[in-house]
């Protein structure tokens, strides 16, 4: 029997933000499809989904990133949710890498990610 506050990973949903053409795959994964055009679309959604209490993932391309850079951490701290900031079709800016290696070294503790090797 399961306590009130306890889900099931089936219970939690996945969300894409970006521009329509770039995040419509998803929707064959069940993705819930955010289609943004301009920042305040992007806003909009974003804070929409800070106050959406079942998103497990919230995937966002770097073009709408961008766009509300600044609103992105602070919804890392008020949202359950990992947010990943995903690659364009204009291929990849740096943020996503960046991003990601900011997070693997707050978890793990080292940039296991950097190229160079130390002797």
């Amino acid at each position: 029997m399961r306590r009130g506050s306890e889900r099931s990973m089936f219970e939690y949903r996945i969300a894409a933000i970006g521009e329509k053409d770039l995040i419509i795959g998803f929707s064959c994964l069940g993705v819930d499809l955010i289609p943004v055009q301009s920042k305040m679309d992007t806003e909009t959604a974003l804070r929409r989904i800070s106050q959406e209490r079942d998103l497990a993932l919230v995937l966002i391309t770097e073009t709408a990133a961008e766009l509300c850079r600044d609103m992105i951490p602070d919804l890392r701290e008020k949202s359950l949710a990992v947010i990943l900031i995903i690659p364009s079709h204009e291929g990849s800016r740096g943020i996503s890498m960046t991003e990601m290696r900011r997070g693997i070294e707050r978890a793990v503790g080292i940039n296991i990610l950097d190229k160079r090797k130390e002797i």
